[in-house]
């Protein structure tokens, strides 16, 4: 019980702040998304979590569909990193980037299988190889951004002839899958041609360990106040330490600023809107 009061407590310190993270996170040109599953009281749940660079938010949900992701996203701006979830499928595809960490694994299956379907995959594997190659490249500034387009010109072409191969030959558990990588085709490369865009969900991954650990070692909440503590804890303490901030010394400052009447203080005092 003292432990659901200081939870009940710290959770009101940190509502403001929570708020803002998200606020801030929708507002970004470019967002990661991800989600796993949750536990409240035994029910099926979800969490989702949105990783810019200004902040890492999370919010527990009922369900992954589409509408709840655009409670999550609010209004829809800039460029969106994801999986090939049908949550999504609202989006333009344009502004949309698809991980290619998925696709890799998802090469790797296929390669790993006999005859036809296992020599496109290793031909999709060799080019997804050079595809990372060149970015890693991109990223050191070994090469140019206009150097790695041109590279990369004869690999979206192939990648695209060899998932349109893939999907003619009708191969079981094999041709519905690159079907749908082609429906995504627009957001294969968007990476090449924006900015900033990375080609992998990496930082949403990355991101919901914490939530995954949590729930493998707590079962999860038992009410919904007990989720609205969990998501904003999460997403104040992973926006601390994207900064280098000290966590406990924010949530100390933050409950006595409500037990003295001040404002809770910003996670972004550095970071100006």
């Amino acid at each position: 019980g003292a432990i659901s009061t200081c939870e009940k407590r710290v959770s009101g310190a940190i509502e403001g702040a929570a708020a803002e993270a998200a606020k801030r996170a929708q507002q970004a040109a470019i967002k990661h998304i991800d989600a796993t599953s949750w536990r409240q009281a035994g029910l099926y749940m979800h969490v989702w979590t949105l990783v810019t660079t200004v902040a890492t938010v999370f919010r527990i949900t009922a369900n992954g569909t589409g509408a709840t992701v655009k409670t999550v996203l609010g209004r829809i701006k800039g460029y969106l990193v994801s999986d090939r979830a049908s949550a999504f499928s609202f989006l333009k595809m344009h502004r949309r980037q698809v991980c290619w960490a998925h696709l890799m694994r998802k090469f790797v299956s296929f390669a790993e299988r006999p005859g036809e379907a296992g020599r496109i995959g290793r031909e999709l594997l060799d080019h997804t190889t050079l595809l990372f190659t060149y970015w890693h490249q991109l990223k050191k500034g070994e090469i140019s951004r206009a150097r790695f387009r041109r590279y990369m010109a004869p690999i979206r072409t192939r990648v695209i002839d060899l998932l349109a191969s893939a999907q003619r030959r009708d191969i079981p558990r094999m041709s519905g899958s690159c079907a749908d990588m082609l429906k995504h085709k627009d957001a294969l490369w968007t990476f090449v041609d924006v900015p900033n865009v990375e080609p992998t969900n990496n930082a949403a991954e990355r991101a919901l360990r914490v939530a995954v650990i949590w729930r493998k070692t707590s079962l999860g909440t038992q009410s919904e106040r007990g989720n609205r503590f969990a998501e904003r804890i999460l997403t104040v303490t992973a926006t601390l330490r994207q900064h280098e901030l000290d966590v406990l010394s924010y949530l100390v400052d933050a409950v006595e600023a409500v037990m003295h009447g001040r404002p809770s203080p910003t996670l972004f005092a550095g970071h100006p809107q």
